[in-house]
């Protein structure tokens, strides 16, 4: 029996058939990324446009001024924008083996949790910062890495500590302990009042809660003495913690992820979803009222801390409206059922993270 169409808050039912660009759901698609391993390049030219957005201080968009330079990109997150920190760890979050890597030169895995580039290389782009974002932990990261910035990012992060814990991952908490130890080696390659500037003027993009609620909450059940309602409230607590802290630490300018409809992304459909992998319509309306708290959170920062610039980055609608009319953006289904999460996060960062009065 076919369900009956979604409401209007949730997705339409994604089919799901193999296809020339795209790769088998394996298990460690699951786990780590719950996105596709698919050539980005593909995607490039109608999701990485070059915008010149600058809107007011109460927009939820980021954009540059055009007398002004964005010196660093740094990032804070889970798999979508680890690109490598996780190999350097004794975890099953790794992305160190095929089919990793495969389009990227000499198709070798570097981390990434993408066939090639993930979004944040993208936005590193798109900025003019440099053309690969690399992780925090590369061995062979020189100075003039760290000067333009890195990534802190694990994969199977999360804003729940019981996430991180699970996986054997660094916790959001730890990728800060990092992020100290990252201004020290500024301060000790150019000075404190240089890395007062980089600090003060780079943008920072923070991407964090898939895995808590597929992972720690749904599936492992670890939270199981909440309900839905109150585990978004531990989530925002924990989120509002991690971010007050990178302000303290002289963070300005920061973007903050919205969840992606939960529903439908492929370890949803795949553990929750039935045999023909629907998307499950009460996960993304719980990613709605967590997305509705992370934006009155960002608003509260904001309004705390008058010269910083918190910004909600909305991720839930582009990618509904990727999975309700995929081929509106010249993507066939087969394709689109495991690649319009990374579509959407690239579309959105770019789009937003020339940064709104930042």
């Amino acid at each position: 029996m076919r369900r009956p169409p979604p409401t209007s808050y949730s997705s339409s039912r994604c089919s799901h058939r193999s296809g020339k660009r795209v790769i088998s759901s394996l298990f460690l698609t699951l786990i780590y990324a719950n996105v596709a391993r698919v050539s980005l390049t593909l995607l490039y030219p109608f999701c990485c446009r070059h915008h010149n957005l600058y809107n007011s201080r109460g927009s939820n968009s980021f954009v540059i001024p055009e007398n002004e330079t964005v010196p660093a990109l740094i990032v804070f997150g889970d798999s979508i924008v680890d690109p490598g920190n996780t190999d350097r760890l004794d975890t099953i979050c790794r992305a160190d083996h095929s089919p990793y890597g495969r389009d990227f030169e000499g198709g070798k895995a570097t981390g990434r949790f993408s066939n090639a580039k993930i979004p944040t290389d993208y936005l590193a782009e798109s900025l003019g910062i440099k053309d690969l974002l690399p992780a925090y932990l590369d061995p062979t990261i020189e100075t003039e890495d760290l000067l333009t910035g890195v990534s802190f990012a694990f994969a199977c992060c999360g804003y729940d500590p019981l996430t991180p814990q699970f996986f054997r991952v660094p916790s959001l908490q730890d990728q800060l302990e990092y992020f100290k130890e990252y201004k020290k080696k500024l301060i000790a390659a150019v000075g404190e009042e240089r890395t007062s500037f980089i600090v003060s003027k780079s943008i920072y993009v923070v991407v964090a809660g898939s895995n808590d609620f597929t992972f720690t909450y749904n599936l492992f059940k670890l939270r199981k003495e909440m309900n839905m309602s109150s585990y978004t409230d531990l989530m925002i607590s924990q989120a509002s913690i991690i971010l007050q802290a990178l302000y303290d630490l002289g963070a300005r300018r920061i973007g903050v992820v919205s969840l992606p409809p939960q529903g439908c992304l492929p370890a949803t459909r795949t553990f929750f979803g039935g045999i023909l992998r629907f998307c499950v319509e009460e996960y993304n309306y719980y990613s709605m009222v967590f997305n509705f708290k992370l934006q009155l959170l960002t608003l509260y920062l904001r309004g705390k801390n008058p010269d910083s610039r918190f910004v909600y980055l909305d991720l839930y609608n582009p990618v509904l409206r990727l999975v309700q009319n995929p081929t509106q953006s010249g993507i066939n289904s087969g394709e689109f059922v495991l690649i319009s999460f990374y579509v959407a996060s690239i579309k959105r960062m770019e789009r937003h993270v020339e940064m709104n009065s930042l």
